[in-house]
């Protein structure tokens, strides 16, 4: 029952680091322009920082020292794949971004205004 005890607490602290990478995120992503490219810097910094506490301090409890490791890689990795899918949602609800209009108002065509032939490739209207 200590194992799946000390999983459960390594567990709780991966969610909480996996927070704090999310909170890291979305502050970066809207600076825009230096903090965009550092984002996957900045949460690989995170993520090992995290993991080598996680090991110092198993190995220094004891408890057991693997379940220290799982429960900190299952917390981490689970809650941060949920709270990513959540903000891709969230800056991306339709999955792609809505086509652009043209002066007149009409939507305008993903393809520029093209039709496709019955070759595959992409013509002028009035062929």
């Amino acid at each position: 029952m200590e194992i799946f005890l000390t999983g459960a607490a390594a567990a709780a602290a991966g969610a909480a680091a996996a927070f704090l990478n999310y909170r890291l995120t979305v502050f970066l992503m809207n600076r825009g322009g230096a903090g965009q490219t550092a984002v996957s810097f900045v949460r690989q910094l995170v993520n090992i920082a995290f993991l080598v506490l996680a090991f110092f301090i198993g190995k220094a409890l004891p408890f057991s020292q693997t379940a220290v490791l799982v429960g900190a890689v299952i917390g981490l990795t689970g809650c941060s794949t949920v709270l990513l899918l959540t903000l891709a949602k969230k800056t991306a609800p339709g999955g792609a971004a809505p086509p652009a209009e043209n002066a007149d108002g009409d939507k305008a065509n993903e393809n520029g205004g093209k039709e496709e032939g019955e070759d595959g490739r992409f013509h002028d209207g009035d062929r």
